[in-house]
């Protein structure tokens, strides 16, 4: 079966896409379904060495804190050719090893990014704020991107309620999750820290003292939050990628609500 192919598409820098792509292969990894594609098509791939580079960094951090080698799988590319070669090399549309490719891209709507996004099935532009996206929006409307679905992803302030409103509606793109990637300390040093699991474990260790009701424990508790929603935005991308979409509920009220004493009359005796 061919794997699903996501690109991280968003032309403004600090936009979130790397860190967007390094808690979503997090999580994936933590099934241990198949094993994760990461393909680096950022400037930095092409001006550091491999294992300098952030998604590198990241990379010998989730080794070290005891992922499998065999599980995740990050590859540098430096232009479309070399994409399209990996591409080629490890995705197979009847005995693929993968289940999921990541493509994280820099903040231009370069010839390498189009190319990556070509490939896609799905395309996800993350934003940090209101301005970052309009600014996407205006990018991305200009750009034929050939029918392959665009969503919008709100990270970091983008999901605090003074933003929310303006940052979800400041983008017209495309479509936008429900979910979001909120901020988080963690997430911030991601790179640092690898394994969003062991991240877990540790912040839990260091606040075993103190006692569940403690204020002292809310990093724990606000990670937990950060957690959940990542498994619900990894849920979601997978409803997008099935064709579905995933919309708020709003009850219709009634257009003739019925007086008390007649719902009255209407109970079983």
């Amino acid at each position: 079966m061919k794997p699903n192919i996501i690109t991280f598409l968003a032309p403004k820098g600090g936009a979130g896409r790397t860190t967007a792509v390094m808690a979503l292969a997090s999580t994936i990894v933590e099934e241990r379904s198949f094993p994760s594609l990461i393909i680096d098509a950022t400037p930095e791939a092409s001006l550091r060495p491999a294992h300098k580079t952030t998604l590198g960094q990241w990379q010998r951090q989730m080794f070290r804190t005891g992922v499998q080698r065999d599980s995740l799988l990050v590859r540098h590319v430096v232009d479309e050719d070399a994409l399209t070669e990996i591409i080629n090399e490890h995705i197979n549309d009847r005995f693929s090893k993968f289940g999921v490719v990541l493509i994280d891209t820099g903040g231009r709507l370069d010839d390498l990014a189009l190319t990556a996004a070509s490939h896609s099935n799905l395309l996800i532009a993350p934003f940090m704020d209101a301005l970052t996206a309009l600014r996407i929006s205006e990018e991305l409307n200009g750009v034929d991107l050939g029918g392959i679905p665009l969503y919008g992803l709100r990270c970091g302030d983008a999901c605090n309620e003074a933003e929310q409103r303006a940052a979800s509606a400041a983008f017209t793109a495309g479509r936008l999750f429900l979910r979001s990637l909120p901020y988080s300390p963690q997430l911030e040093d991601i790179s640092v820290d690898g394994h969003l699991s062991n991240t877990f474990t540790r912040l839990t260790c260091e606040h075993a003292i103190y006692d569940l009701s403690d204020p002292r424990r809310k990093p724990v508790r606000d990670f937990i939050n950060v957690r959940s929603e990542i498994d619900k935005l990894l849920d979601e991308i997978r409803l997008a990628l099935g064709g579905y979409e995933v919309r708020k509920r709003t009850p219709m009220p009634r257009r003739t609500p019925l007086p008390l004493h007649e719902l009255a009359g209407l109970l079983p005796t």
